[in-house]
């Protein structure tokens, strides 16, 4: 009952979003990600992007980056 009209208020903001990222890099404006929520049940959830494209095939590099930055702290 309250979502469409939010919805509705909100889209201008949700257009310039979606040109922004479209404008500043490459790849899709939106995200599909798998989540897991009540009693383990998986859902897909679509959001805005904002990380390079292919973010989670790079996670396991970019942690030893993290490693080896925190031992120079």
């Amino acid at each position: 009952m309250v979502a469409a009209p939010l919805l509705i208020l909100f889209f201008p903001l949700l257009l310039c979003v979606a040109v922004a990222i479209k404008m500043t890099s490459p790849g899709p404006i939106l995200f599909l990600q798998d989540r897991i929520g009540l009693n383990k049940r998986r859902f897909k959830i679509w959001k805005f992007r904002t990380m390079v494209p292919g973010a989670e095939r790079l996670m396991p590099a970019l942690e030893g980056q993290k490693r080896s930055n925190r031992a120079g702290l």
